[in-house]
């Protein structure tokens, strides 16, 4: 599932709204993890995954491999 807020709403507090509520969904389903996948170029969103919890677990290419821009993996514990 992609999740993403447009840039337009950037900025006042959606995305961690959005990540507070997959915590709880992932949570109601007795997930004791969340992971996901962002561009390594993409150095904001992944600063704003890790204040959220997220770290890095991984780091290499994309698994659709469609293109050659590496991805971060990461992971966080509930």
């Amino acid at each position: 599932v992609a999740i993403a807020v447009a840039p337009a709403a950037q900025g006042v507090g959606l995305g961690r709204k959005v990540l507070a509520e997959v915590d709880t969904m992932a949570q109601a389903e007795g997930r004791r993890c969340i992971e996901l996948l962002t561009a390594q170029i993409q150095a904001g969103v992944i600063r704003f995954y890790e204040a959220a919890g997220y770290r890095i677990y991984r780091r290499g290419p994309a698994p659709h491999g469609k293109d050659r821009h590496p991805r971060v993996f990461m992971r966080k514990t509930l």
